[in-house]
């Protein structure tokens, strides 16, 4: 009967230390930059540093990857012959209404690929739409480098200046999710 209450102990004791192990890891797969998942973002297990790229304005002032110092940059690469790219502008433009000057900083970057894209069709097509907030576009090659996923729109979540996930293809930026996300990461 001894030996039982001791294995019944060791037992006991060893579902608690094993619970406690399982609650951490999900502690650690939990919160908000897990939620993106839930969107179809690949969320990186180790945040990555940026590549700091130069951003040629397509109206405005250049800037660098690193001058966006936001809690949350949402780094955003697309281009003006793009269907998914065009399809999913309305519900970034609406989400902009929203997120303009708050925590949340959106960058939208126009990537040369095969001769297709250049800084003058982007901009004709950025000015055609009649979007209000910065856009830029990459002259040198860089982002499309140290980016390219294979595809436009690619979306690339940054906190605190590391990239947590990428999402790479077209969906709806109003998402009650989405938001409530990048509420919580901005808040964080």
């Amino acid at each position: 009967m001894k030996k039982y209450k001791t294995y019944m102990s060791l037992a006991l004791i060893v579902a608690i230390l094993l619970s406690f192990g399982c609650a951490s890891r999900a502690a650690k797969h939990s919160g908000p930059i897990h939620a993106l998942k839930n969107l179809g973002f690949k969320v990186f297990e180790q945040p990555m540093d940026i590549a700091d790229v130069e951003l040629t304005a397509l109206y405005g002032e250049s800037a660098r990857l690193s001058d966006f110092t936001e809690p949350v940059v949402l780094f955003h690469l697309w281009a003006s012959w793009c269907p998914d790219c065009q399809g999913e502008m309305p519900s970034i433009d609406a989400f902009m209404s929203r997120y303009h000057n708050k925590d949340v900083r959106y960058v939208p970057v126009a990537m040369e690929r095969k001769g297709r894209e250049t800084e003058d069709t982007a901009r004709a097509y950025w000015l055609e739409q009649g979007y209000q907030y910065p856009a830029y576009f990459d002259n040198t090659g860089v982002a499309y480098r140290r980016y390219n996923t294979g595809n436009v729109p690619t979306t690339y979540v940054i906190v605190k200046g590391k990239i947590v996930a990428v999402r790479a293809r077209e969906f709806d930026w109003t998402d009650p999710l989405f938001m409530k996300i990048l509420d919580d990461l901005a808040r964080d």
